[in-house]
């Protein structure tokens, strides 16, 4: 079995392109990926020294970021107030680099 097969679940995204005038992001078109949820509880200082704590980690095989939007199962994808975006994004390559993993923490 590997990794990849353990992605049994999905999750909607919403990439993060651009921002307007006002600073606000704006996004491509919904999209379906598949992934892994997981309730774990993780803890790290961000770059202003501050304690960050995160509950929920997803891994998928595509990169997210910060800015990004990401409706976990069961979230009403047509409610952008349902959507979390990222506070850590990690990867992490098998040894032969054949493909990676991304972790991403809410």
């Amino acid at each position: 079995m590997t990794y990849l097969s353990m992605l049994t679940q999905e999750i909607v995204i919403q990439k993060a392109v651009n921002k307007d005038a006002y600073g606000e992001p704006s996004y491509n078109a919904q999209e379906t990926l598949p992934a892994r949820v997981e309730n774990e509880t993780k803890s790290w200082f961000d770059s202003s020294g501050r304690e960050r704590i995160t509950n929920t980690k997803i891994a998928t095989t595509q990169l997210l970021t910060t800015r990004d939007r990401i409706w976990l199962p069961g979230t009403n994808t047509g409610n952008t107030a349902e959507a979390l975006t990222p506070a850590r994004v990690e990867k992490a390559s098998v040894p032969s680099g054949a493909w990676s993993v991304f972790m991403t923490y809410l």
